[in-house]
């Protein structure tokens, strides 16, 4: 059973992004007793789920650490995650939050050893990478996961798996007995903040796609594709350095395996509808094979014949011919 100590005096922060971690953190800095609920299994929110961020193009791990080492310092900050707020009544300074908590069948013993993920045989579709992928039945959401602890989908409870799943742990922490559980807290002020929804692209398009050309004046920093393939971004400027004022996030699509091809427009008769592309590249010799999430790239082939580009090579630039 869930033990939360929770008094009128109490704040509650509903969302354990980048804004709720912070407003948890900056209340309990000034003596408050603070309770954080989450509804995944982890703390972080959109910013943990990115490769970098605009403008600076920082990796989550660069900011989160800082609050989630402020966070495990801090007493007076109780964590709830796979917890929903399911109702709420009074008024302000007295307020009484109905909390629905999800089973996670793993405990506070779990060391993320990883045992109990290679025990699992079945997959289940990755909530953490926008299900574009799977992961193993029993999973660590991600290797900056707060709390550092594994969770067992609930589709394999009852069954020999998940039994197997358990032989495997030396730590007693999985516990298939694990029930939801529904808490009533008290609080004198609730700070919501639950976030908000990513643009989806399969519903449209992020505009009309740019065309990549090496021009005069510009440079761009840290492409990076989508998890699904699709989308090409990265950071353009007309200065030597991407955080500055003429810093823009570009977009454009790709294949799905990672080669863009763009059709070159209103540039010049020599080179219009010709089309120029870019190969993601593993090493100085190798591509890049995609593999269903995004990572970081040694580098481009760009402006190869071999893969397709049809725009002479007098008309692109040195570092862009294969």
């Amino acid at each position: 059973m869930t033990s939360v100590v929770a008094t009128n005096q109490t704040i509650l922060v509903v969302g354990g992004g980048i804004a709720g971690m912070t407003a948890a953190l900056e209340a309990a800095e000034t003596g408050k007793q603070v309770v954080l609920v989450e509804k995944n299994p982890y703390l972080g929110g959109r910013t943990v789920q990115l490769y970098r961020y605009f403008p600076k193009m920082c990796r989550p791990s660069w900011g989160l650490e800082i609050n989630l080492r402020r966070l495990k310092a801090n007493p007076r900050i109780q964590v709830l995650t796979m917890a929903e707020v399911t109702g709420v009544s009074g008024d302000k300074g007295n307020y009484s939050v109905d909390v629905k908590l999800s089973p996670r069948y793993v405990n506070e013993n779990c060391t993320a050893c990883g045992e109990c993920g290679k025990a699992a045989t079945s997959e289940v579709v990755d909530e953490f990478n926008y299900k574009l992928g799977k992961v193993k039945a029993a999973y660590l959401s991600s290797d900056m996961a707060y709390p550092q602890r594994y969770l067992i989908d609930p589709s394999v409870i009852g069954t020999p798996e998940a039994d197997a799943i358990k032989g495997a742990c030396k730590y007693g922490a999985v516990d298939l007995d694990m029930k939801e559980e529904s808490v009533t807290l008290n609080a004198g002020a609730i700070v919501w903040a639950t976030g908000w929804q990513p643009y989806d692209a399969a519903k449209g398009t992020f505009g009309t796609a740019s065309i990549v050309y090496q021009h005069a004046g510009y440079n761009d920093y840290y492409p990076s594709f989508s998890p699904d393939g699709k989308w090409l971004l990265f950071d353009e400027s007309t200065e030597d350095a991407y955080d500055n004022a003429t810093a823009q996030l570009k977009v454009i699509a790709a294949d799905g395996s990672g080669v863009v091809k763009a059709t070159v427009q209103n540039v010049s008769s020599y080179v219009d509808t010709s089309v120029v592309t870019l190969v993601p590249m593993a090493n100085a010799t190798t591509p890049a094979v995609y593999s269903g999430s995004s990572s970081s790239l040694y580098g481009w082939r760009c402006g190869s014949t071999t893969d397709g580009t049809t725009v002479g090579s007098k008309y692109l630039p040195g570092s862009c011919r294969g």
